[in-house]
C-alpha cells in the first residue's frame, strides 16, 4: 500500500526560535506555580496535605520510604500489615516514590514530594503543550508561550487539584505530539513507535487512567501504520511487545497480587453540557455542567479559539479527517466511552441503553469515564490553536485575547486553589504523643472496608502510624478487597507491649474485639480525639485506644 502524504509543512524539533521557545514557555508554569503555591506548600506543609485522600497518598509514600527495598519494588509490609500492599494501590505516584526513596538518608524526617509535584506537573504540562504545537508546525517563541499559557490554566487540570496522579495530564500532550510527528513524517515509524511505547510505560508510573489513554493513542498510531503499509501483523506484534513490557514492569513494581473491586461504569460519565458550562458563562447561559467527574469544562477562551478556527478553516475539515482518520476514530471512541451508555445533560439521564455483561466487567474499572474525553479536548484545541497561530499578527492578537478570557474565566477556581494552598496545617492532639510512645504496631477496628464507620477516620491514624515508623494493620484503599475475618482475628488476643489498638468510641463494648474488651476491663484504654479533614472541614470524633499498660501511665 502506498504511503500517504500530508499537506502540512514538515516540522523540525529545534528550528526558528529553537531553545528560546522552550525556555520562555517555562515562564507561565513557573510564574503560576509561585502565584498559586507559597513555599510552605511546595515543601509539603499545610492543611491541604491533611485533606481527604491525599493523606492516604502521602502515608503510602511514608510507609514505603521507611522500609527497605522489597520485591516487588513498590511493596511494603508496613502498611496493611502483615499482608502488606504495593503503594501502586495508594495513589502515591510510583514514579516520584522510586526517584526519591534512594535519597531518603539526605531528606528531612517526614519528607514527602506532593507539594513539589504540583510545580513539576505544571512545568511538564507547559512543555507538553510546546511539544504538541511544534509538532503541528508552530515553531515561534510567542506560539510556545501562548500554548504553555493555555495549558497551565486548563480548567480540567485546575478542577483535579487534589488528585495527585491525575495532575500529570501533560503526558497526553507528549503522546499526541509523538504521534503527530510520526504521521507527518518528521520522525521515522520506528522512532515514533519506540517513543509511544516508552510514554505508555511512564504513564504506568503515574495513573491507571493516563496509562489507558496513552495506550489508546498508541493503538491509533498503529492503526495509522496499518492504513499506510497494510502490514497488520507487524502492528499487532508491536502492540503485543508493548503490552508484554507493561505487564512485566507492572509485575516487577507490584501492580498485581491484590484483590480489587471496580466501580460502576456510567455513574460518572461525561455530561455534554460540561464542555461549555462551568466558568463565569454558566450563570448567564443558565446551564448545568453536572457535578464531580462530569466536569470537563474547556473554558471560554478555548471555546472561542475552536469556534474561530472552525469558521476560518472549516472547509479543510473533511480533508483533514480523511488524512488523520486514525485520530478521528480515536476521538469518536474516547468520547463514546466517556459518555457511557447513559446520555447525560447536566445531572439528568436523557437516554440509556444496555451493554453486554462482559463489557461492563471491564468498563467498571473506569467508573470516572468522563476523564477519557481529555485527549480529545487537548487535540481539538491545539489543532485549532495551530490554525489561528498561522494567521500571523491577526492570529497572535486573537490568541492573546482568548488567553485573557481564559484567565478571567478560571479566576474562581484559581482563587480556591490559592486559598486552599495557604491554609495552615494542624498538629495531632497532644494526647497522641504519649499514646504512641514506644508503639511499633497500630491496629484499627474494624479494618477498612469491614464496617460502616467514617472511611476518612482511618487517614489521620494511618499518617500518625507512618510518622511513628509503626506498622498499620489496614489501609485506606476503596477498591482493595480486605480479608476482614483474618484482620479481626488478630485483634482477639490479649494486647502485647508495643501495640496500640483503636476503635470508634461510639461502638458498644460487645462489638469490640476480645483483646480490646479485656484491656478495657483492666483499665488499659482511654479515648483519643481525631479530626479527619474533607474539603477543608474537620470532622471531629473520638477513638477508643488500648495499650498493654494502665491508661494512667500514658
Amino acid at each position: 500500500m502506498a504511503t500517504r502524504t500530508h499537506p502540512d509543512p514538515p516540522v523540525r524539533a529545534f528550528t526558528d526560535d529553537g531553545w528560546v521557545a522552550w525556555l520562555l514557555a517555562a515562564l507561565p508554569a513557573v510564574l503560576l506555580t509561585f502565584w498559586l503555591f507559597p513555599p510552605s506548600f511546595l515543601l509539603g506543609h499545610g492543611l491541604f496535605f491533611q485533606d481527604g485522600e491525599i493523606n492516604r497518598d502521602i502515608s503510602g509514600w511514608l510507609f514505603f520510604a521507611q522500609d527497605s527495598w522489597q520485591r516487588p519494588l513498590l511493596y511494603t509490609p508496613w502498611l496493611n500489615y502483615p499482608e502488606g500492599i504495593s503503594i501502586a494501590f495508594t495513589n502515591s505516584i510510583p514514579l516520584m516514590a522510586l526517584l526519591f526513596k534512594p535519597l531518603m538518608p539526605l531528606l528531612p524526617e517526614g519528607f514527602h514530594y506532593f507539594g513539589l509535584w504540583h510545580g513539576v506537573a505544571l512545568l511538564f504540562q507547559a512543555w507538553g503543550a510546546v511539544f504538541l504545537v511544534r509538532s503541528l508546525g508552530c515553531l515561534r517563541a510567542w506560539q510556545a508561550v501562548l500554548a504553555a499559557g493555555f495549558a497551565v490554566i486548563w480548567p480540567i487540570w485546575l478542577f483535579h487539584f487534589g488528585h495527585s496522579g491525575l495532575l500529570a495530564q501533560g503526558i497526553l500532550l507528549w503522546a499526541l505530539g509523538f504521534m503527530l510527528r510520526g504521521q507527518r513524517g518528521v520522525w521515522t515509524t520506528q522512532s515514533t513507535t519506540v517513543a509511544l511505547v516508552l510514554v505508555c510505560q511512564l504513564a504506568l508510573l503515574l495513573h491507571n487512567y493516563l496509562l489507558v489513554m496513552c495506550y489508546a493513542i498508541f493503538v491509533a498510531w498503529l492503526f495509522e501504520q496499518w492504513r499506510d503499509s497494510g502490514r497488520v501483523l507487524v502492528q499487532l506484534v508491536r502492540l503485543a511487545a508493548s503490552v508484554a513490557l507493561t505487564l512485566l514492569l507492572a509485575a516487577v513494581l507490584g501492580f498485581f497480587g491484590a484483590s480489587t473491586s471496580g466501580g460502576a461504569y456510567g455513574e460518572q460519565g461525561l455530561t455534554l453540557t460540561s464542555l461549555w458550562c462551568g466558568g463565569y458563562g454558566a450563570a448567564w447561559l443558565n446551564c448545568n455542567p453536572g457535578t464531580g467527574e462530569h466536569y470537563a469544562y474547556l473554558g471560554f477562551g478555548v471555546l472561542l479559539v475552536i469556534a474561530l478556527a472552525l469558521l476560518w478553516q472549516g472547509h479543510r475539515l473533511p480533508k483533514a479527517l480523511r488524512e488523520y482518520a486514525s485520530l478521528a476514530v480515536l476521538s469518536v471512541v474516547l468520547v463514546a466511552f466517556a459518555m457511557t451508555h447513559r446520555v447525560l445533560i447536566g445531572d439528568s439521564v436523557v437516554a440509556e441503553f444496555p451493554l453486554p455483561e462482559w463489557f461492563l466487567r471491564w468498563a467498571n474499572l473506569f467508573d470516572a469515564s468522563a476523564r477519557f474525553v481529555w485527549p480529545v479536548a487537548w487535540l481539538v484545541f491545539f489543532v485549532a490553536f495551530a490554525a489561528l497561530a498561522r494567521k500571523g499578527w491577526l492570529g497572535l492578537i486573537i490568541l492573546v485575547l482568548a488567553l485573557g478570557l481564559q484567565w478571567v474565566d478560571t479566576t474562581v477556581r484559581r482563587d480556591e486553589i490559592r486559598i486552599a494552598a495557604r491554609m495552615p496545617g494542624t498538629a495531632p492532639d497532644p494526647a497522641w504523643e504519649p499514646a504512641m510512645r514506644g508503639i511499633a504496631h497500630v491496629s484499627m477496628f474494624p479494618a477498612f472496608g469491614c464496617g460502616e464507620i467514617d472511611p476518612f477516620a482511618y487517614l489521620p491514624v494511618q499518617r500518625i502510624a507512618a510518622l511513628q515508623n509503626a506498622t498499620f494493620n489496614t489501609v485506606h484503599a476503596p477498591r482493595l478487597a480486605a480479608n476482614c475475618e483474618a484482620k479481626h482475628a488478630r485483634m482477639q488476643d490479649d494486647l502485647r507491649e508495643g501495640q496500640l489498638h483503636l476503635a470508634p468510641a461510639v461502638l458498644p463494648a460487645e462489638a469490640l474485639p476480645r483483646g480490646m474488651r479485656v484491656a478495657a476491663q483492666h483499665g488499659q484504654c482511654k479515648t483519643l480525639p481525631i479530626a479527619p479533614v474533607l474539603w477543608g472541614v474537620a470532622r471531629p470524633q473520638e477513638l477508643l485506644a488500648c495499650r498493654a499498660e494502665p491508661a494512667d501511665t500514658w
